[in-house]
C-alpha cells in the first residue's frame, strides 16, 4: 500500500513539471500571436499610430498617441474584435491641439471671379462651412472653376456662412469682380452689365453687413454700344429666318434635329460678351390660355438649360413665356398658327 501511494505521488510530481514545462513553453507563443494579429488589425484600420503596449493574459493593452476620443475607441473596437482576444485596455493618450483663435478683426475671406474662373481664399470655420461656400459658390457661378484655397480656423464666426452665400450669387453676376473680408470691413468691386445688377449688389452688401461691419461698394457699369447689340441681335435674327428651334409634338423636348442650331446660337450669344439675352417662348391659339403660357415658358427655360449646356452662364440667360399674347401671324390659318409657334431671343446691354 506505501510502494501505491509513492508511485502516485512520484507520477503527480511528473505530472506537475511537464505542465509548468508546457506553459513557460507555450506562453510566449500565444503572446506573440496576438500581438502579431492585433498589430494587422489596426494596420489595416489605419490605426499604426496605436501600440501594444504588452500582452495581458488573454488582454491585449494598447498605447501611443491618437488624435480624438473617437479613434481611441475605434482601436479599441478593432483590437477587441480580434479572434483570440478576450478584451482589449486602454492605456493610450490623447493628442492636445489648441484651437487656432483670432481676435475679430483678424479673420478673412476673399472670392475673386474672372469670366474663367473664382478663387476662393482666407478662413472658414471647418469642414461643414467649407462645403457650404464652395458648394454655394459652384452653383452661383456654374461653367467657371471654383479654385478652394481656403484654411479652416475654429474661431471664424459662424455667421459667415449665409452670408457668404448671398454675397457670391451678387459677385456671380458680375462681369469681373472682388469679395472681399478683412475683420470687419465688407467690400464689393467691379463691373456689371446694368443698373438693376449694381442695385441689386447694393442691397445685399446694406443687408448682410448690418450694424456688424463698415461697407463699400465699387461698380462700374459696362454698356456695350448700341450698334455691338444690334449687329449681335442682327447676327441671331438671320440665322433664325432660315431655321427655327422644334419641340416635339406637344412637349417641352427639343427635337434632336435643333441641336445642331442651338451649338451656332451658343456660338453666336458667346461672342455677344456682356450682353444678356431673353429667351422668348410663344405659341398659337389653339388650346387653354394659361396652359399655352405654361407650355411657352417651360419650352424657354429648356432651350435656356441646353445654352448652358453649350456652356452659356446662366447669370447671361432669362427665360420668358409669353403664350399666345404676342402673335406674329394669323392664327386662323395653319401657316399662321406655324408661325406663331416659335422662339426668340432679345439680346439687350442689361
Amino acid at each position: 500500500m506505501a510502494r501505491s501511494v509513492a508511485y502516485l505521488l512520484a507520477a503527480l510530481v511528473i505530472l506537475v513539471i511537464l505542465s509548468v514545462l508546457c506553459i513557460r513553453h507555450h506562453v510566449p507563443l500565444i503572446e506573440q500571436d496576438l500581438t502579431t494579429r492585433s498589430r494587422l488589425a489596426l494596420n489595416d484600420a489605419d490605426l499604426s499610430n496605436v501600440t501594444i503596449k504588452r500582452i495581458d493574459g488573454l488582454n491585449v493593452v494598447l498605447g501611443g498617441v491618437v488624435e480624438s476620443s473617437s479613434v481611441r475607441q475605434k482601436a479599441l473596437n478593432t483590437v477587441s474584435g480580434v479572434y483570440g482576444v478576450f478584451d482589449a485596455k486602454d492605456e493610450m493618450s490623447e493628442l492636445s491641439v489648441a484651437p487656432v483663435v483670432l481676435q475679430a478683426g483678424q479673420h478673412r475671406f476673399s472670392a475673386l471671379a474672372d469670366k474663367v474662373q473664382v478663387e476662393l481664399t482666407g478662413m472658414v470655420r471647418d469642414a461643414a462651412m467649407r462645403a457650404s461656400i464652395v458648394g454655394a459658390a459652384r452653383r452661383a457661378f456654374a461653367q467657371r472653376r471654383v479654385i478652394d484655397q481656403l484654411e479652416e480656423v475654429s474661431s471664424t464666426p459662424e455667421l459667415w456662412t449665409p452670408m457668404l452665400r448671398d454675397l457670391l450669387e451678387q459677385l456671380a453676376g458680375f462681369s469681373s469682380g472682388k469679395l472681399d473680408i478683412r475683420g470687419t470691413h465688407l467690400s464689393l468691386v467691379g463691373s456689371v452689365t446694368s443698373q438693376g445688377r449694381k442695385e441689386s449688389a447694393a442691397e445685399v452688401l446694406a443687408r448682410v453687413a448690418g450694424d456688424a461691419f463698415t461697407q463699400r461698394l465699387d461698380v462700374a457699369i459696362l454698356t456695350p454700344a448700341n450698334n455691338v447689340i444690334d449687329n449681335c441681335q442682327a447676327s441671331i435674327n438671320t440665322r433664325l429666318e432660315s431655321s427655327s428651334i422644334r419641340f416635339d409634338t406637344g412637349s417641352t423636348s427639343i427635337s434632336v434635329d435643333s441641336y445642331p442650331l442651338l451649338e451656332e446660337l451658343a456660338d453666336i450669344i458667346a461672342s455677344c460678351e456682356g450682353m444678356v439675352v431673353e429667351i422668348q417662348g410663344h405659341t398659337d391659339s389653339d388650346g387653354d390660355e394659361q396652359g399655352n403660357l405654361r407650355l411657352s415658358e417651360r419650352r424657354a427655360r429648356a432651350v435656356q438649360d441646353h445654352l448652358i449646356d453649350e456652356g452659356i452662364t446662366v447669370a447671361r440667360l432669362r427665360a420668358r413665356g409669353y403664350g399666345e399674347l404676342q402673335p406674329r401671324a394669323d392664327n386662323a390659318t395653319r401657316d399662321g398658327r406655324a408661325r406663331n409657334r416659335r422662339i426668340e431671343f432679345v439680346i439687350t446691354g442689361n
